[in-house]
Parts: structure tokens; sequence; C-alpha cells
């Protein structure tokens, strides 16, 4: 998490927000690291980008599937000005 508040006060002048990758949704780490992003108010996306064999197996090669990515392009796209 360090890297994430010095990544955070670097971006503080321009529009920023976290992306959490390769994250075990079912852990103690992970709802510690949510809670710790909203408690010090960081920007970050609502989707999460869940950790997964087949998404390092299709890194290689054109993806079969965007892994949740799909959802962080949207969030994307409801931020851009028309």
């Amino acid at each position: 998490m360090g890297r994430v508040w010095l990544s955070l006060e670097t971006a503080a002048h321009r529009p920023h927000r976290v992306l959490v990758c390769r994250a075990e949704q079912h852990t103690i780490p992970f709802r510690e690291t949510i809670t710790a992003l909203d408690e010090h108010g960081a920007p970050r996306f609502t989707s999460v980008i869940p950790k997964t064999v087949e998404l390092v197996k299709d890194a290689a090669r054109h993806p079969r599937q965007l892994y949740g990515y799909a959802r962080v392009w949207a969030e994307l796209l409801t931020d851009l000005p028309n």
C-alpha cells in the first residue's frame, strides 16, 4: 500500500483513480485494502479485477474475455465529458 499512497500524492494535481487488480475478493487483505482506500478518501474504481490464472494465460495472445476490464472501461466512459 505504500506505493499506492506515494502514487496518489504524485498524481494529486491531475484526475486519477486507483484500480485494484489481481484481487482475491474473499480475503481479509482485500477487505482491508478497500477499507483503507475508502477511509483515506482515495478515488478508486468500483470495479475490481480479480486474480485469475486465465488472465495470465491469455496475456500472450488475443484474450477471449475481458476479465473485468470492460466494467472499468464503462466507468471511464461515464466520467468523460461529452
